[in-house]
């Protein structure tokens, strides 16, 4: 178990002397350009997300408590750590490994007694570390590039086992690989790209409890692949200044899950969802589980510091989702260009 004062303070000083060694010597997004042979970049990033609101079970916009009570809340703060290469002038690898330095959660749980009580969670850890590697097809000035990527699971047990995927989407516990395809087109000093591809993913553990509230245990769930997408587009105010406008999300198909208990709307009224394991002669309210959904889009902004060292920074809002956080994702972070 990691020692999460020890791994925040470690994170903190990376940041500190991370971002003093790249401004003396970059947010990557989604593009279709690849680094020419024997260039690349490195960044730091940090991120934090909050919210006082989910998108529920239906997809519906709610409270983290219910109503009539403290509302609960989500914080996680992260800091990321990306690396990209040009193999070739046409090959690129790129490794992203994201610290959380603190998630939180404060929601409610079902006692023993089958009544709604506050519950709190508190995680910090090495969170999924990813590898893509891009190949550009056509380049200049319309850009066309295929990406593989892998995604792997927590190497924090402490987050897995803490944090809701429902509410905390930092890791899910389990390998996914993503193939996408990836286009970008400029026009004069507008620029426009996008992605969009497929998430395989692996079997996760969740989180069930059975029919004693108070009784909870861990089992593997398949759980449905995910469609992921985002769209960027940008315009060069100046030689070294430019605005951008950032949207992505996710969307997941159904799944089996076992029986349990969730909550739906602002009255935190008790449903019953999963075939498997359910009790004899109980039919569940809803078979199967809905997949995870987020939509998130908002404005952004870069500058070039100097020739080869890029800041950049923005925030995002959640505009609609499913089993998803409904709040704010804000970015700030340093490029540097070698």
């Amino acid at each position: 178990m990691h020692n999460p004062h020890f791994l925040r303070l470690v994170a903190r000083s990376a940041l500190f002397l991370g971002l003093l060694l790249l401004a003396l010597t970059g947010v990557s997004f989604a593009q279709a350009e690849t680094s020419q042979k024997g260039h690349g970049l490195a960044s730091i990033y940090f991120s934090r997300n909050t919210a006082d609101e989910r998108f529920d079970f239906n997809g519906n916009r709610t409270r983290l408590t219910p109503t009539g009570t403290p509302n609960g809340a989500l914080t996680n703060n992260s800091l990321t750590f990306q690396a990209a290469y040009g193999i070739t002038n046409r090959l690129e690898v790129e490794i992203l490994i994201p610290i959380v330095l603190k998630s939180e959660v404060r929601t409610v749980g079902l006692s023993a007694q089958n009544l709604i009580e506050p519950r709190r969670a508190e995680a910090s850890g090495i969170a999924s570390a990813r590898v893509n590697v891009r190949y550009n097809l056509v380049r200049e000035p319309f850009f066309l590039t295929a990406r593989f990527g892998f995604k792997s699971s927590a190497n924090s047990k402490e987050l897995q086992q803490t944090q809701s995927p429902v509410l905390s989407p930092i890791d899910e516990g389990t390998n996914d690989f993503e193939f996408a395809g990836q286009i970008s087109r400029r026009f004069g000093k507008f620029k426009i790209g996008g992605e969009a591809g497929i998430r395989i993913r692996g079997n996760q553990t969740d989180a069930v409890v059975d029919n004693n509230p108070a009784s909870r245990r861990r089992v593997t769930v398949s759980p449905s692949n995910e469609f992921i997408f985002n769209v960027q587009a940008s315009y060069s105010v100046t030689r070294r200044f430019s605005l951008l406008l950032l949207a992505d999300g996710v969307a997941q198909g159904d799944y089996d899950t076992p029986f349990r208990t969730i909550f739906i709307g602002d009255g935190f009224s008790t449903r019953t969802v999963g075939a498997n394991g359910a009790p004899t002669g109980l039919t569940p309210d809803f078979r199967r589980q809905t997949g995870r959904q987020l939509f998130k889009l908002g404005p952004f902004a870069s500058v070039s510091v100097t020739p080869r060292t890029v800041i950049t920074g923005g925030v995002q809002f959640a505009a609609a989702g499913r089993n998803a956080p409904a709040g704010t994702f804000f970015t700030i972070g340093v490029s540097r260009f070698f």
